[in-house]
């Protein structure tokens, strides 16, 4: 994604495996400057999870954690007040509730990322 001074803004994805069976997704976020042509890290920002390998699939499981997955798609957005943009994740799929049901996700369950100047990474605003 460019920005507007003339940088390059890549959101790779990634993909970690956690303890039970769960898969957390990311994007490593970096920049590129074609003035000095060099990459820099801007930390990760969060994309999704699943846990199929730890789940019940099966009604009378002795598992009783529901399987769920969940995967952001990251928008860019212009920001007023820094050099890089806002990055909004837009996740799609469902997620456990801290009740452990199912909660099937909206709009509503976006994050919006900043650029923060003091640490140089994204940073999650909303």
């Amino acid at each position: 994604f460019p920005t507007n001074k003339g940088s390059l803004i890549l959101a790779a994805p990634t993909a970690i495996f956690a303890n039970q069976g769960i898969q957390l997704f990311f994007y490593e976020i970096f920049s590129f400057s074609p003035e000095n042509a060099q990459w820099k890290y801007f930390g990760s920002i969060d994309a999704g999870y699943e846990n199929s390998g730890g789940c019940a699939h099966e009604v009378d499981s002795a598992t009783k954690t529901k399987c769920v997955k969940s995967v952001g798609k990251v928008q860019v957005s212009g920001a007023e007040d820094s050099v890089f943009p806002e990055l909004k994740v837009i996740f799609e799929g469902t997620k456990l509730g801290e009740d452990g049901n199912v909660i099937t996700l909206t709009e509503k369950n976006s994050l919006i990322y900043r650029y923060d100047e003091k640490s140089s990474t994204y940073q999650v605003a909303h």
